[in-house]
């Protein structure tokens, strides 16, 4: 458990570009699922990405040293090099690492597996202390 590297797009939108985060010692649990109509067939993938992290002060970091910032603090921050955040919607991951810059999310979608947006994000701020994400 705790073997996969993830790779995490986060979306700036004041600047029109991504921002890459690589996630090791992640699980990653994908459900391969189509779904049909009349007309045709839909890839309905869905994937459950669970992230542990520490506290370290007040900050929850990964084991990267990467800090998390919730969405509205991360998108107001000048440097983001050293941060990451979840936004449904805008923000996707993928199975692998990768490490490109990437300017648009179709051409990538278009030449690789395994990419999910980020749908809902659970913090368990317990003892264990952990984030599950899941991605569509």
């Amino acid at each position: 458990m705790f073997k996969n590297v993830v790779s995490l797009f986060n979306f700036d939108k004041s600047n029109n570009e991504y921002h890459l985060t690589i996630l090791e010692n992640v699980e990653l649990q994908s459900n391969y699922r189509t779904r049909f109509t009349n007309d045709s067939t839909f890839d309905d993938d869905v994937s459950l990405l669970i992230i542990k992290y520490s506290i370290v002060g007040s900050d929850k970091k990964i084991s990267s040293g990467k800090v998390f910032k919730t969405p509205k603090i991360w998108n107001n921050l000048e440097n983001k090099s050293g941060f990451f955040t979840f936004q449904t919607g805008s923000d996707f991951f993928m199975k692998e690492r990768f490490e490109k810059q990437i300017s648009d999310y179709e051409s990538l979608k278009n030449s690789y597996n395994d990419i999910f947006f980020i749908h809902s994000v659970k913090d368990f701020e317990d003892d264990l202390k952990y984030w599950e994400v899941v991605g569509y």
